[in-house]
């Protein structure tokens, strides 16, 4: 993906900070407000704060590879059962305007 994105700057890629075995599924406020998970050293963070901590990992570590930064952006993602998809990403080819 770091070559697809160096070799071509009209992609952009929005990367998905996601968890796994949250009580409530989903995208939604009460979501992504549960808590009951861990970050770093802290116990029972919210959802939304594990999800932005992973998109911005995976951001910092795009950028230290030499993608551009206007190629990306990150944010929350969702809720899901298991733990499979800890990131996710969405990639555009922007068009001529």
């Amino acid at each position: 993906m770091i070559d697809v994105l160096k070799q071509n700057p009209e992609i952009k890629a929005f990367i998905h900070g996601n968890v796994g075995d949250g009580s409530i599924l989903g995208k939604s406020d009460e979501a992504l407000n549960q808590t009951g998970f861990d970050l770093n050293k802290k116990k029972n963070v919210p959802a939304k704060a594990l999800m932005s901590a992973r998109a911005l990992a995976i951001y910092n570590f795009l950028i230290e590879q030499g993608v551009n930064p206007k190629q990306l952006d990150h944010g929350t993602g969702q809720v899901n059962k298991g733990a499979d998809y800890n990131v996710t990403f969405e990639l555009k080819i922007e068009g001529n305007k």
